[in-house]
């Protein structure tokens, strides 16, 4: 049996989190600690040189480009790389995720609404969370099939920017962004579980 169990997450965050500290998730043993150390994610490029902006350690083109455009005037899709610096700009209004959990722990840092559009895998079943749970994402509406048409992101952006519907997650936004700053902090409860998984190691 596992002697611990270490989480990129924060506990607030997640349902699931109870559920295994009840033993729910392994009904007939004992469950292993958990240590919920997050939210830990990248600062930026991780410090490469020229990271799609040209030699050396020129701006990356793209983040250039978002500086010339209005504050959160610019709705961000990615599925790749330099994800963070693009999230953490004053010009990125709303993310449109495929809803990896370290892209939803980014965009819950960077305090960025998200729209969340899974492709595979436990990504739908975070969806779900992200939209019903956490409150701090809205559903791109897909047609039969899986398929979006031009008003699929635009109709679940709407109501989080101007319509009543979207207050609720405006607020959510800011207090699971709160919350994860809070966690990092001296004393939060990430660095609270790091030191009890550290004190675990001297112990064994």
């Amino acid at each position: 049996m596992a002697s611990g169990i270490i989480m990129n997450t924060l506990e607030k965050l997640e349902e699931a989190v109870k559920a295994i500290r009840d033993g729910k998730c392994v009904p007939d043993g004992p469950t292993p600690p958990l240590y919920c150390i997050g939210p830990l994610v990248s600062s930026g490029d991780g410090g490469k040189a020229g990271s799609g902006g040209g030699p050396g350690n020129d701006k990356p083109e793209c983040l250039t480009w978002l500086d010339s455009q209005p504050r959160g005037s610019v709705v961000f899709l990615s599925f790749g790389s330099l994800r963070v610096a693009v999230l953490n700009h004053g010009a990125t209004g709303g993310f449109v995720t495929h809803c990896g959990w370290n892209s939803v722990l980014e965009a819950v840092c960077a305090r960025v609404p998200m729209i969340a559009w899974p492709l595979y895998a436990e990504q739908r079943q975070n969806r779900v969370f992200m939209v019903e749970a956490m409150r701090v994402a809205l559903p791109m509406e897909e047609a039969a099939g899986g398929a979006v048409g031009e008003r699929g992101g635009g109709g679940a952006a709407g109501p989080r920017a101007d319509g009543p519907g979207g207050q609720g997650h405006q607020g959510a936004d800011a207090a699971s962004q709160a919350e994860a700053q809070a966690a990092l902090n001296p004393g939060g409860s990430a660095q609270v579980a790091l030191a009890e998984l550290v004190q675990s190691w001297n112990i064994a």
